[in-house]
């Protein structure tokens, strides 16, 4: 570079303008690395954004990378200007994982703000060699690095460092450490131990990173929190817990998630604040709470946002959800509907017909679902009939059969099939409820117009078998059995009740099906029917490889041990079935409380030994129901069990049994007690017991 371009190159870093100022910067890398460095370091000062973005840009972009890191080391120990310092952190950052080593080692610095900065600068790099090395900055002096080593690991994917976080989280002296820390195991999506966080639930500042990481818990005790969280005072507790529970319930198994979903119900039912404090919420949900608030209304089947939630058909994320919510409503849908409808889109028509099928609003929602169903659009015709079939009215019999028959002169030949299935599904609704003329002509219809019909075509039929299944349908049913499909040979198995022993070879079939489904109902039907040899059948199925299996099993066994000659081996079952765990135990604890009898409760009281507190409370509550005295006082000791339901669970079954002999140990527990949830039941039971 000449002489003159040189000082004009100079000249322009201090130039009034701010263009100016930036091409100089442009320009500067063409100086030696040496005297560009300190002039681009320079101007991360800069007054203008632009310049000091460009700045920024050129010493990430350098071939001196050591050099240019080493300056930018210095600048962000710049305590006297904010706007160099954060402009360096952006360049370091720029520079990459080429500037983790010297990152690293920067980390041992005295200046506590450069080793904030370091570690902020590391866990945006994202480079896993810094993992350890910012693992043991959580055990930095100063809290604000301690704090932003825990975002950083967050940031950096470290799961390695889960134990040292969650150590963090609940031994740290600093709240805005744990803070940082609970939000870094959930950004990692790493378990928290309800233990751990139980103090953080009651902070203030911690409560909604607490209930997050508590949503994500998957251990038995969380729900019992997130309960209590939804009746705080304070309303960001009450979103958090709210966020929590939708979590719990998304990252459940299908069967855990519905039991969960109606434990919510059930709370929610109980406290009426829940649901008003719900609704009032949605409308304000920021964005990226907005899923979440719709999904806690739909697990309340809570009332209101209407509109809005109508308009969620276009957004896949929500729309599920939404369309859930909306079913809650009930009998107030149709009207609020009404007033949206002349607004509404097709898609947000069809949107809304499942709802109105499914919030049992009577007569005014299947008034509207008949509108809608001569609808310009298929896919709002389609929608309709797939609602009417929910109400099953004769008055629209007539209406869906020249539906059917009109199905495929319209639209394409997708769309066409699709109407056509649902328009049958509802046929076949109608026809369980009507007369044989009406059996006869849906049966006709699905065995000759449609009898080339795809899955959902036989899925109806063999929903009508079982439900209106004659003597003379017997080949129909074992056509079905052969289906491919496992939910029409699940249909078939309904089916084959209605024909009383005369389908028994046919049930015989289904016990041997590969689908689990069907295996499970064929086991309830063999009970149902007293199938020559049903006990060796239903103990075979008892040890099936699926739990679906082995539970309807034991909610079967209820139905054989109503036979006196039955009864033996069915409780003999239940009893292994108790010894078990997850779905089977607390089925076979289900099916016990329906039994009844003192020989019941000795085989229910095995399930206080469990380690899962669920079944322990099943147990509580089937030894309470029917226990003698003695067998009462084996729920003694659940007074101090650890999960606190079973502790409440225990002392009301207790009083109702009116166990005097309960006392001492009732008021020996209240002293320790220090759950209010607890301490209420057990003052309710001294109270009833002393009386």
């Amino acid at each position: 570079m000449h002489a003159a371009e040189r000082n004009n190159l100079l000249a322009g870093l201090s130039h009034a303008d701010d263009e100016l100022r930036r091409l100089a910067v442009e320009g500067v890398t063409q100086l030696p690395a040496a005297e560009a460095i300190p002039l681009l370091i320079e101007r991360l000062a800069d007054a203008s954004w632009r310049v000091r973005k460009a700045a920024v840009e050129r010493l990430a972009a350098l071939p001196e990378r050591d050099g240019a890191v080493s300056a930018l080391l210095g600048a962000i120990a710049d305590g006297e200007n904010s706007g160099r310092r954060n402009a360096a952190v952006e360049a370091l950052t720029g520079c990459g994982r080429s500037a983790v080593p010297q990152l690293l080692a920067a980390l041992e610095a005295a200046d506590v703000d450069v080793r904030k900065q370091v570690v902020d600068v590391l866990g945006a790099i994202g480079d896993a060699r810094a993992n350890e090395a910012v693992a043991h900055a959580l055990d930095d002096a100063d809290a604000n690095v301690r704090a932003a080593a825990a975002d950083a690991l967050a940031a950096l994917g470290a799961s390695s460092a889960a134990d040292a976080l969650r150590r963090a989280s609940a031994n740290d002296s600093e709240a805005l450490v744990r803070l940082a820390a609970l939000r870094a195991l959930v950004r990692l999506d790493a378990p928290v131990p309800v233990a751990t966080i139980e103090a953080a639930l009651a902070d203030p500042m911690l409560a909604a990173a607490a209930y997050a990481a508590l949503g994500q818990s998957g251990e038995p005790e969380a729900l019992a929190w997130i309960l209590k969280g939804l009746l705080a005072r304070k309303q960001s507790t009450r979103g958090a817990a709210a966020c929590a529970a939708v979590a719990l319930v998304a990252r459940a198994e299908i069967s855990d998630a519905a039991r969960l979903a109606a434990e919510l119900r059930r709370f929610a039912g109980t406290h009426s604040e829940i649901v008003g404090d719900a609704c009032e919420r949605l409308p304000s949900a920021a964005p990226g709470d907005q899923l979440a608030a719709i999904q806690f209304v739909g697990l309340l089947e809570a009332q209101g946002a209407v509109l809005p939630l109508a308009r969620c058909a276009s957004d896949p994320a929500i729309a599920a959800a939404a369309q859930d919510a909306l079913a809650s409503f009930g009998a107030g849908l149709p009207a609020a509907l009404t007033l949206a409808w002349p607004e509404l889109c097709a898609a947000e028509r069809a949107f809304a017909c499942p709802a109105l099928a499914r919030a049992g609003a009577g007569a005014p929602a299947e008034r509207m679902l008949r509108t809608a169903l001569m609808d310009a659009s298929s896919e709002v015709r389609t929608a309709a009939a797939r609602g009417l079939a929910e109400f099953a009215s004769a008055a629209v019999f007539g209406e869906l059969f020249a539906r059917i028959a009109r199905a495929d002169q319209r639209d394409s030949l997708e769309s066409a099939e699709e109407e056509a299935q649902a328009l049958v599904s509802a046929v076949v609704a109608i026809a369980e409820r009507e007369g044989s003329e009406a059996v006869d002509a849906a049966i006709s219809l699905i065995d000759t117009r449609l009898s080339s019909g795809g899955e959902h075509t036989r899925y109806a039929a063999a929903r009508l078998l079982a439900r209106l299944a004659r003597p003379a349908d017997g080949k129909r049913i074992r056509a079905l059995l052969a289906d491919a499909s496992a939910g029409v040979r699940r249909q078939a198995v309904e089916a084959i009740l209605r024909l009383g022993h005369g389908g028994d070879e046919l049930l015989r079939v289904a016990l041997a099906d590969e689908s689990p489904g069907v295996r499970a109902a064929a086991a309830v039907a063999a009970a149902q029917l007293d199938l020559p040899g049903a006990d060796e059948d239903l103990a075979a199925l008892a040890e099936d490889r699926d739990p679906r299996v082995r539970s309807a099993v034991m909610s079967a066994l209820a139905l054989r041990a109503v036979r006196p000659d039955a009864r033996a081996p069915a409780l003999a079952l239940l009893a292994e079935g108790v010894r078990s765990d997850g779905l089977a135990a607390l089925a076979a604890l289900a099916s016990l409380q329906r039994i009844g009898g003192a020989d019941v409760a000795a085989i229910a009281a095995l399930g206080l030994r469990s380690v899962e507190p669920e079944i322990v409370e099943r147990a509580v509550v089937c030894v309470g129901a029917h226990g003698d005295s003695e067998q009462c006082a084996q729920l003694l000791p659940m007074l101090a069990h650890a999960a606190w339901p079973v502790r409440a669970r225990a002392a009301t079954e207790l009083a109702s049994r009116r166990l005097a002999s309960a006392v001492p140990r009732l008021h020996e527990r209240l002293a320790l007690e220090r759950d209010e949830f607890v301490r209420d039941a057990l003052l309710t039971a001294l109270a009833r017991l002393e009386a």
